[in-house]
């Protein structure tokens, strides 16, 4: 890492205001937005915007496989759309049908945070021991105020 790269801080690196639902919207909901706002996950908040966990295309393809019984795994699933996008297999999957169960019945309840002065280095740090793509920025009070993405961090890396 540059020195300019090891200066910056979760702040510096996050993306502010993150798109958000609360837990009782439906994952039907969470799809359409996901899809427009062309994002690979989401951040599940209380009435106080407080993370309480992410809903991820992960949670909604493993979602969409136990309901239907695939025979293959979310890995599998990534292999076939990459290899070979014309399985008939992937014709089943559609986010319009998706249930209108609560998003909060299949997300990921686990919340991943730093603060908005935490280093890059602690930053990265973490992501790499929580193997995570995406880590939440919350403030003293733990209001969700950024996300940062590896992405945001190849960006940064771009920069230098």
């Amino acid at each position: 890492m540059t020195f300019q790269l090891k200066t910056k801080t979760a702040k510096d690196l996050m993306t502010p205001a993150p798109i958000t639902l609360r837990g009782f919207a439906t994952v039907k909901e969470a799809v359409v937005l996901m899809t427009e706002m062309n994002i690979s996950a989401v951040a599940i908040v209380d009435g106080e915007n407080h993370p309480v966990g992410v809903l991820s295309q992960t949670d909604i393809i493993r979602y969409d496989r136990e309901k239907t019984d695939y025979p293959f795994s979310v890995s599998a699933f990534y292999e076939r759309v990459v290899l070979d996008s014309s399985d008939p297999m992937l014709g089943e999957l559609h986010p319009e049908n998706v249930d209108t169960i609560p998003v909060v019945d299949i997300m990921t309840p686990v919340v991943y945070a730093v603060q908005p002065q935490a280093s890059v280095g602690d930053v990265v740090q973490k992501m790499l021991d929580k193997h995570v793509h995406r880590l939440f920025v919350v403030d003293e009070m733990g209001v969700l105020i950024g996300v940062i993405s590896t992405f945001d961090i190849l960006r940064q890396l771009q920069e230098v």
